[in-house]
């Protein structure tokens, strides 16, 4: 998974587990500001040919955290 900064300058990589049912918890360390996130790699699967990410949060560590932004319906309706 990938975050890009929305000017494109900032851009941070992490590697998530291919596990079923599991929770992942990763750090991020991003100055403020806008981020896109997108799904780096992917490969075929043995059973289905999509791609699943059940769901994404994301915790403040520090104050300098102000708002998430999404262009999820969903999760800007809801959070």
């Amino acid at each position: 998974m990938e975050f890009n900064s929305n000017d494109e300058k900032i851009k941070k990589s992490i590697n998530l587990e291919d596990k079923k049912d599991y929770t992942q918890f990763f750090e991020v360390n991003l100055p403020k500001g806008l981020y896109k996130v997108y799904i780096s790699d992917i490969y075929k699967g043995t059973k289905w040919s999509d791609t699943c990410l059940g769901e994404i949060l994301f915790y403040e560590k520090n104050r300098d955290v102000e708002k998430i932004i999404s262009t999820d319906d969903f999760f800007n309706k809801y959070f």
